[in-house]
């Protein structure tokens, strides 16, 4: 499959030769990094508090009292999601 041919129809977004590199090499530099680490970077554990927060507010809930996390999306967040209520229930 090439991508650069159109040839792949999803999952796979071909730019340009100048695109690719950049991203690669902007992958290479943070590969060994966890940018969902709130201990690492300050500002994601204020981006999670808002997060939670703005969404405790939408379900009429208590912003200060309503606790929450953000994962990385994917099978992740669904399992926390059943985990949650499984819990609650």
């Amino acid at each position: 499959m090439k991508p650069s041919e159109g040839k792949a129809w999803a999952y796979i977004y071909d730019h340009s030769k100048e695109h690719s590199e950049f991203t690669t090499k902007v992958h290479d530099m943070f590969i060994h990094t966890n940018m969902l680490n709130p201990l690492k970077f300050n500002s994601l554990r204020n981006m999670e508090n808002e997060i939670c927060a703005m969404s405790a507010s939408l379900f009429h809930g208590n912003p200060i009292k309503t606790v929450g996390s953000v994962s990385s999306g994917g099978s992740e967040s669904l399992a926390l999601a059943i985990l949650t209520y499984r819990q609650r229930a």
